[in-house]
């Protein structure tokens, strides 16, 4: 089921319950005690946040990769303050996502653990960053994504949202 599904859309402003993992839910999930989990998800949000204090300089691939960072930022921040995206807002998303990924270039990371700097690959130009860049940017984006999904659909708190994201 999607987040912007009409059926689930409606039937979570309805009822105003969560309707996925239900199973895990009533075995589960009610022998830990919530002290615990709102310590295990406040450490979690606080890590998360470190992830994103690497910065990239300004070169060829910035303006597209910003328009792509700020897309997940505004995806990440609408599904924290709500349990579903509207369908409007879902295509709208679909859109940004698609607008120009026929024009750009193939990107390929390649690591080098000695000096832990990655390198760009556009063809046969490769830019090399000064600063520390890899994938933990998306890959902290996508874990702030899956903190939320886990506190809302899995634990069950609908009303639950993380504070400042610090991206």
């Amino acid at each position: 089921m999607a987040l912007s599904d009409e059926l689930y859309i409606k039937q979570l402003q309805e009822h105003e319950k969560l309707f996925l993992y239900e199973d895990i839910k009533s075995t589960c999930i009610s022998m830990i005690p919530n002290a615990f989990l709102i310590h295990i998800f406040s450490e979690s949000g606080a890590g998360t946040s470190e992830i994103f204090q690497v910065r990239l300089l300004n070169d060829l691939v910035y303006s597209k990769y910003m328009e792509y960072n700020d897309l997940m930022k505004i995806i990440i921040e609408s599904f924290n303050v709500s349990n579903y995206i509207e369908y409007s807002k879902a295509v709208d998303y679909l859109v940004l996502c698609r607008k120009d990924t026929r024009q750009l270039p193939h990107i390929r990371f390649i690591s080098n653990n000695t000096l832990n700097i990655y390198y760009l690959t556009f063809g046969s130009e490769t830019l090399e960053y000064a600063k520390k860049h890899d994938r933990s940017f998306f890959l902290g984006r996508l874990k702030w994504f899956g903190l939320i999904f886990e506190l809302k659909f899995i634990f069950g708190n609908i009303r639950g949202k993380f504070g400042d994201f610090n991206f």
